[in-house]
């Protein structure tokens, strides 16, 4: 299920970091199936760990996880997205 999905990060991220890309570089990060499974589980219960772990200490990016999302669903569009990854989780089998 999602929770067990999401309880699976440091397998996925051995490191327990996730990769990162800064702007302006010219590469890209390749995940998995079950590390954007993973991402995604931690993502939507709002596990996902502090920005600063992730980015040695720097503050890079916006939000990194469905608080937002979830506290707004009286927005059409917000709706929408939390069906999105529901299916998402259906789709790979996972009970949302």
């Amino acid at each position: 299920n999602t929770i067990v999905r999401a309880q699976q990060f440091n397998q996925y991220f051995s490191q327990g970091t996730i990769p990162l890309l800064e702007q302006g570089e010219h590469r890209g990060v390749a995940l998995n199936q079950g590390q954007t499974a993973c991402l995604v589980a931690n993502m939507f219960l709002c596990t996902v760990p502090s920005e600063r772990s992730i980015s040695g200490g720097r503050r890079v990016m916006n939000e990194q996880n469905f608080l937002q999302l979830l506290c707004d669903g009286d927005y059409p569009q917000e709706t929408a997205k939390l069906r999105c990854f529901l299916v998402y989780f259906r789709d790979l089998g996972l009970p949302s």
